[in-house]
């Protein structure tokens, strides 16, 4: 399952794999509480408590029985923030893997929104030109031309810089008919719909495909 395998095992061995997953999950779970346990052995059992839950939504995923990896991510995120209670935290991720109202499933967004409420903040990243890597084919593609009533074109036009940052909650966006790229720079998404997902929004003028670089030797 590590090395990416989609090849299901048989029936009974399937069975017992789960089974011994949810064992050491459990395992952990169960180290990771009561009042006599250390709060590092908490924390450490609690770290490969996540592991394992993540090992078994994988897999379960690659095997196509259950898709709840996103609704893991949100999870993970979770757990890390109740580890620094006090400090704020910053995760990239694909756009719809982190908005606040779940992509037709439970997603890591919805996870922590309803965790932590009006202290989570999404901010949405879109371009009105340029190329980006498309993370599936691993190939440069051309960003579609915004309509003329996009939030991009009309950040192009009344902006003089590269970069444009835009509070969804300043925005009028009931019974507007404003669109803005919702995903790989070409569905849209109206401006009603915004604020279920995203508080915020950076639009760029002209985008460039991320490179890669290969190591120098010495």
């Amino acid at each position: 399952m590590l090395n990416g395998s989609t090849t299901r095992l048989p029936a009974q061995q399937e069975q017992l794999f789960f089974e011994k997953l949810s064992n050491i999950e459990q395992r952990f779970l169960a180290q990771s509480q009561g009042s006599e346990i250390s709060k590092i052995s908490a924390t450490n059992n609690s770290f490969w408590y996540r592991i394992a839950k993540g090992l078994t939504a994988q897999a379960k995923r690659q095997w196509q029985i259950a898709d709840s990896r996103s609704q893991e991510m949100g999870e993970n995120i979770k757990w890390w923030a109740e580890q620094y209670p006090n400090k704020k935290i910053i995760v990239w991720a694909h756009t719809w893997h982190l908005t606040k109202e779940g992509n037709n499933q439970v997603n890591a967004g919805n996870v922590v929104s309803q965790a932590f409420g009006k202290d989570y903040y999404m901010v949405h990243f879109t371009g009105a030109s340029g190329q980006y890597l498309d993370f599936i084919d691993l190939k440069n593609k051309a960003v579609d031309s915004p309509s003329e009533n996009s939030i991009e074109t009309i950040a192009v036009n009344n902006s003089t810089t590269n970069i444009e940052f835009l509070n969804v909650s300043d925005i009028k966006t009931k019974n507007s008919d404003i669109q803005i790229f919702a995903n790989d720079y070409q569905q849209t998404l109206m401006a009603n719909e915004w604020t279920k997902y995203w508080d915020g929004i950076f639009v760029i003028k002209q985008i460039e495909p991320a490179t890669y670089q290969t190591k120098k030797s010495n």
